[in-house]
């Protein structure tokens, strides 16, 4: 199953079906239909659908349903290379919600260009770099990859191009970087120009989260106390938190927000929240998010991914 939304999926669902699809007089599927393999509902549906019609790849015909736009030039096969979109360690993972944006990100700049890109996962029991080279893809383009499958990454290089996206090796030609460091200072002098002394609460695995603290703490260098790190990241220890201390400000990455959401609401606590990312559901605490991540370095890696490809 992948992580990516399912208004996506079902955007790269009908692609599919356009670039493989010779008969144009046939229609494609019904929103019905695709409501009922997707599990969504019909406004997921048609805000996918509708996007691919302005795009110019389909066409709607009264009583008849939906078809390949007549004006739709469709690629070869060998002119529309399959590029396959990963993340993390391939698996069932979460992607919290700056990391969907970052995908929305990367396909809105695919749009314009002859490529097919597939978000894909692989199984637990069959070696990554196995399983993916049966994809018959021309290259990978793998966001924030964990410790676990760089040796898979490497073996993969033999045979393919693979570009990362979030990488933490500056070395590394095929990889954008990001860094993390000055993201933590960053949102570290969010509070500091308010004179705030935020907590900062949340997971500290991954390389991603701990460049981040080295650039927070940089400045709150004497609140190491205020990271709380998962699993202890739980509502009755946040609640705990706020009994035995009341913080002038919190940071949290959006992953963890619903957690923290509950106990502020709880708390009554009506201080600022800072997040990498706000989640969609108004059901969430206010926060005000911070743009630490930028397009520059997802059309970076779009730019390294085409030309290793082409």
């Amino acid at each position: 199953m992948s992580n990516l939304p399912a208004y996506m999926l079902i955007r790269q669902y009908v692609i599919e079906m356009v670039f493989s699809r010779q008969n144009r007089s046939k229609p494609l599927p019904t929103e019905r239909e695709l409501c009922a393999r997707f599990q969504v509902s019909r406004t997921v549906v048609r805000m996918a659908l509708d996007d691919l019609r302005h795009d110019g790849f389909l066409e709607a015909r009264a009583r008849h349903g939906l078809f390949i736009a007549p004006d739709c030039e469709i690629p070869s096969s060998s002119r529309f290379p399959k590029l396959l979109l990963l993340a993390g360690d391939g698996r069932y993972i979460f992607l919290d919600n700056a990391l969907f944006e970052i995908h929305a990100w990367l396909f809105d700049a695919f749009k314009a260009l002859p490529f097919r890109l597939s978000p894909v996962t692989f199984n637990a029991g069959c070696p990554p770099d196995e399983e993916l080279l049966f994809q018959s893809a021309s290259g990978i383009l793998w966001l924030d990859p964990m410790e676990s499958v760089m040796p898979s990454i490497r073996k993969l290089r033999e045979k393919l191009p693979v570009v990362i996206l979030f990488g933490d090796d500056p070395a590394d030609p095929d990889s954008v970087c990001f860094d993390y460091a000055s993201a933590g200072r960053q949102a570290a002098l969010w509070f500091q120009s308010r004179g705030l002394k935020p907590h900062l609460i949340g997971s500290s695995r991954g390389h991603r989260r701990l460049g981040f603290r080295k650039g927070w703490f940089s400045l709150f260098p004497d609140t190491p106390e205020r990271e709380v790190p998962l699993p202890q990241c739980s509502p009755e220890h946040i609640d705990s938190l706020f009994r035995s201390t009341v913080p002038e400000g919190i940071f949290t990455f959006s992953s963890e927000l619903p957690i923290l959401a509950e106990s502020i609401r709880k708390s009554g606590w009506n201080g600022p929240v800072l997040t990498d990312s706000i989640p969609g559901p108004s059901d969430y605490p206010v926060a005000e998010k911070i743009d630490l991540y930028t397009r520059d370095l997802v059309e970076c890696a779009v730019r390294k991914i085409t030309a290793a490809v082409r």
